[in-house]
């Protein structure tokens, strides 16, 4: 298969403020109350991320966590800056969680290392959501090394 024919896309505003609406609507209200945001990465677009956040927040108040599948902090750390923590920040009712995708030891680079306590010393909680992969992570000692 080529990307030509599986093209990345992403939601835009409209379908973003849409299913904010729709996590808020009455029927959904009562039983929803965290969200995963992901696919690309969402850390890799703060203005759309940010617009995301705000749809939420003004349209879904059930929602008390967004959680954020990435691997920003291990492949663009300085993406965790000012700008980001503020986006956290503004919204103190929310709680937030980053999903990091950590396949091997080695990845733990002292610049990523230090966005991860970064972000954690900002409220968000940070977990490992990695896949199985065959010669790269797939033998014990590498997964007792890794969590």
């Amino acid at each position: 298969c080529t990307r030509a024919q599986y093209p990345i896309q992403t939601m835009n505003e409209d379908e973003i403020t849409h299913a904010a609406r729709y996590f808020g609507s009455s029927g959904n209200r009562e039983d929803l109350d965290e969200i995963l945001i992901t696919g690309g990465d969402p850390l890799m677009s703060l203005p759309l991320l940010g617009h995301t956040v705000r749809s939420i927040s003004e349209h879904a108040p059930n929602i008390q966590t967004i959680r954020i599948g990435s691997r920003v902090p291990f492949q663009d750390p300085r993406r965790i800056d000012s700008d980001l923590l503020d986006l956290f920040s503004a919204y103190p009712e929310l709680h937030f969680e980053v999903g990091c995708n950590v396949n091997h030891p080695v990845e733990f680079w002292p610049e990523s290392i230090d966005s991860m306590r970064t972000l954690q010393d900002d409220g968000v909680r940070i977990y490992n959501q990695h896949p199985l992969l065959k010669g790269v992570n797939d033998d014990l000692q590498t997964l007792i090394e890794l969590y």
